[in-house]
């Protein structure tokens, strides 16, 4: 079984032409995205499932890091100048608070498939690994998931962070397009791991992976002030295991109001694109919903695999009111 499923939301008002647009002009759209747990195969850009030490341990080599990844806040031994060069690549292997000492390797001892995953473990300060630019090429209009297995120790202080984002063909990250995990701990078992990057960036060409261990940070506004104590964990670590990148749709519904405030008589006009590069066959469903959450209007269209991916509707609402629009899109 095979699916991917994409959503947009958007909150239109529809207003009198005796009523003033300001009366309504406070609101804000809302958009929101969801993504099914399983994704087609041809959608799968990347899967980083740390096996490669099986086959390197078979020629007679043993790496202590998969294969384009590297340690935070310590110089890397590698002598290619090409990988010095890279501004993002200074920054991270200067990154403070990082310690030098910290384990970062392949790790047999918990994955969730295969004989390995990535382990980071505490010795002092923060830990953390890194994806180096190049690895990861972005395919301009599309949007990513990023979905990753993490398992900690038991933890009482730390905790693990994933980040993602876009980096320009200079080696900078965009810092725009940085998304992060909440800091979370695993609780001694596998938690899956979702994060997501919007293809709306021009100046994107690879996709920035870090995947942290940190430890808590000095409250600056803790009633305790200079005085407060901060624990910090001495041991411990976390695994994370079957990175996956994924090329997703991307999808929008826009209205012909900048704050989807519209007045009569005037009626709104909905314009809706789904782009999606696989060539995938999609089905998008709109659904338009009243104040009270009941669905007043709904249709539906293929999209893509030769079908139109841009289109405008005007539906035809019962009456003035606030409305929210949802636009489903799914294999």
């Amino acid at each position: 079984m095979s699916r991917i499923g994409r959503s947009i939301r958007l909150l239109v008002a529809v207003v009198a032409a005796l009523v003033p647009v300001a009366v309504c002009g406070g609101s804000e759209p809302v958009d929101s995205h969801a993504t099914s747990s399983v994704l087609r195969a041809q959608r799968l850009i990347h899967l980083f499932d740390f096996e490669e030490k099986v086959e390197v341990g078979k020629l007679g080599h043993y790496e202590k890091l998969p294969m384009g990844w590297y340690a935070m806040g310590r110089p890397d031994p590698s002598s290619d100048p090409n990988f010095l060069a890279q501004p993002l690549h200074q920054l991270l292997m200067r990154r403070a608070g990082f310690s030098r000492h910290s384990v970062v390797q392949f790790d047999g001892r918990q994955k969730t498939s295969g004989e390995f995953s990535l382990f980071l473990g505490l010795n002092d300060c923060n830990n953390g690994a890194f994806l180096e630019v190049g690895a990861l090429p972005v395919i301009h209009g599309s949007d990513y998931q990023i979905t990753a297995q993490v398992r900690t120790t038991d933890l009482k202080h730390a905790r693990v962070r994933v980040t993602a984002y876009f980096v320009d063909d200079k080696g900078h990250r965009i810092d725009r397009s940085v998304v992060q995990t909440d800091r979370f701990q695993g609780h001694g078992q596998w938690r899956p791991v979702v994060i997501k990057l919007s293809g709306e960036e021009p100046a994107a060409a690879w996709i920035g992976l870090e995947l942290e261990l940190i430890q808590p940070d000095f409250d600056k506004d803790a009633p305790l002030g200079k005085y407060q104590i901060v624990y910090q964990e001495v041991s411990g670590g976390a695994w994370f295991d079957d990175i996956a990148v994924w090329q997703l749709p991307h999808v929008e519904v826009r209205t012909q109001s900048p704050v989807n405030v519209i007045r009569a008589p005037h009626r709104p006009r909905l314009a809706m694109q789904v782009r999606d590069l696989t060539g995938q066959l999609l089905v998008a469903e709109v659904t338009i919903y009243d104040h009270r959450m009941e669905p007043v209007v709904v249709a539906r269209r293929n999209v893509g695999a030769g079908e139109p991916t841009d289109w405008a509707w005007v539906p035809p609402l019962p009456g003035f009111g606030w409305y929210l629009v949802q636009m489903n899109v799914h294999g």
